[in-house]
């Protein structure tokens, strides 16, 4: 067998300074190196990550994980970022901190007894994460969040909440 066919065609990318990593399909087979930018798969478009880990370090981490390499459900790195994707990233970064802000009002307004900590908008602007702690469960099935053209579609127990920009329908649609 060659090296092209035993090696590993995942790489480890990381988001926002290294507070958030995860495994892509090198489905290309590219050559990335760590420190690289890429355009990966997201869900609803794309995002902008830096290579983190490359190689059999990557399988090494993905077993100590419980990952599996060949999950064919595991998102694809599309190319080496280009000009328009870095853009885009750019100036989708610079709206998190208005959104943090916002979102702390928001949440002041709707007693929710929580801190928002980060937030984190998608390279290509179609979807913001919140971070938060909270002393207690947050229950956020009773409160409103249609507010702003955002809708709510998921959390879990490790204080993650996410929301995702509403779309807004044209004539043609109604």
């Amino acid at each position: 067998m060659s090296d092209v066919e035993t090696a590993c065609k995942v790489v480890e990318i990381s988001f926002n300074n290294g507070s958030r990593k995860d495994y892509y399909r090198n489905a290309s087979l590219q050559y990335f190196e760590k420190g690289d930018l890429v355009t990966v798969e997201a869900s609803a478009g794309f995002d902008v990550g830096e290579v983190s880990l490359t190689g059999e370090l990557v399988r090494l981490q993905m077993k100590k994980k419980n990952v599996h390499e060949f999950d064919p459900d595991m998102k694809k790195v599309l190319r080496y970022s280009n000009e328009k994707d870095l853009e885009l990233f750019e100036k989708n970064k610079a709206r998190e901190k208005e959104a943090l802000i916002t979102s702390r009002i928001i949440a002041r307004k709707l007693n929710l007894d929580m801190k928002l900590i980060e937030v984190e908008i998608q390279a290509d602007g179609k979807k913001a994460t919140f971070f938060y702690t909270a002393d207690d469960r947050v229950d956020f099935r009773e409160r409103r969040f249609h507010q702003r053209r955002k809708r709510l579609y998921g959390f879990d127990g490790k204080g993650l909440c996410r929301a995702e920009k509403g779309v807004r329908r044209s004539q043609q649609d109604s």
